[in-house]
Formats: C-alpha cells, structure tokens, sequence
C-alpha cells in the first residue's frame, strides 16, 4: 500500500431489506457506487479541495466499521482513498470533507432513485440504501483488513 498521511474509507452496504432481496440489492447498490468511485477523487468533489495525490486504492475490502452501524449480515464492500493535505493551499487550520462527501452521497442516491434501482422508489432508497465515510488520520489507524496485501 502506498502510503499517505489520511486516509478516507468508504462503505457500501444495505439495512432493513427483506431478506430474499437483499444479495441482489445490495449487489446492485455496491455495482452502482463504485462505477462513480473515481468521480469521487476529482471535480467537482475532493478535487476542489487543497489535497494532493489523491489515490483511489484498487482493492476492495470487506466493510471497514459499518458492521456496528447495521450492514445487513454484516455484508457490504469498502474501498480507501488516501491523500495528503497540501498545507500551502490550506487555509487556515482545518480541512473538513463533510460538503464534498455528502454531495458524492447525494448524486449516488439521487441516481439510485432516478433508475428506480431494483424497484426500490426514493423513499425505499433512502431508507434502505447506505453510504458511510469514516476519516482515518493515518495508515497506522487503518483496521487490519485494510493493510492485508493487495494479492493473496
């Protein structure tokens, strides 16, 4: 893993669905997310922000902390984008990815809901379809799965 000074975990996974629908969905959701992935990294989400080399990570890995938040079975893929802060474009002390995360939520449910992915209608959507970002401040705060090598 290359490493950078933050990292930035992204979850997908479902909660609350019957459960004959939910491999499908949940397959279906976690195919939807990260065909956008890469928007992510770019404009007009983390792309506008002081970062540099921002790095997708290519490997998928299984759900980072989501399994506390109620991932149905415990299922659900992550994925890492690691950064650094460019302190000369920073202003001030504090970098806050809230606005552009959110956005990048937003977009994925908003198409979700627009293809009325399997079935579901916007309410369904946002009820049962989830997206979780969880900051980490340094390799060293990763979970073990994270630092697992790329090829078995």
């Amino acid at each position: 893993m290359v490493a950078h000074s933050k990292y930035l975990g992204i979850e997908i996974y479902v909660k609350g669905l019957e459960p004959h629908r939910h491999a499908r969905v949940l397959q279906s959701w976690q195919g939807l997310v990260e065909s956008r992935l890469r928007k992510l990294t770019d404009v007009p989400y983390l792309g506008t922000l002081p970062l540099r080399q921002i790095r997708l990570m290519p490997k998928k890995q299984p759900l980072l902390t989501a399994q506390n938040d109620g991932a149905q079975n415990g299922q659900g893929q992550s994925w890492l984008i690691g950064y650094d802060v460019d302190r000369e474009r920073l202003q001030g002390n504090l970098l806050d990815l809230t606005a552009k995360v959110d956005a990048f939520r937003d977009e994925c449910m908003r198409t979700a809901s627009w293809q009325e992915m399997e079935g579901m209608d916007e309410e369904e959507v946002w009820r049962h379809l989830k997206i979780k970002f969880s900051p980490f401040g340094s390799w060293k705060e990763l979970p073990d799965a994270a630092l697992a090598p790329v090829w078995p």
